[in-house]
């Protein structure tokens, strides 16, 4: 269906979908991004020298509230999502699964 045969609250309703449907994927990137921040401090920390590993320690614990924080993020949009779709969103809950 072309958007001019549309009425002005399915217009209403599309754009909204797709703005939801947006800021999942951004969210997901974002969480994305936080789980390679988590991966990269966790070896910093690991190849770091006993007397030394105070510091990175403190990093890949602030790297793993930031992941926290952004899959909850996540995890909230896609909530929305699934309450819009009425159902679970495919792959949303199979957080460890990587595309």
């Amino acid at each position: 269906m072309h958007r001019s045969a549309l009425g002005a609250g399915a217009l209403s309703d599309e754009w909204a979908r797709e703005r939801l449907l947006d800021e999942a994927f951004k969210r997901y990137l974002d969480w994305r991004a936080e789980s390679d921040a988590v991966r990269d401090a966790y070896g910093a920390w690991s190849r770091a020298s006993v007397g030394e590993s105070a510091l990175p320690f403190a990093a890949y614990g602030a790297a793993l509230d930031r992941e926290q924080h952004a899959a909850a993020l996540y995890g909230s949009v896609i909530g929305r999502v699934e309450r819009l779709v009425g159902a679970p969103a495919a792959g949303a809950r199979q957080g460890a699964t990587r595309i």
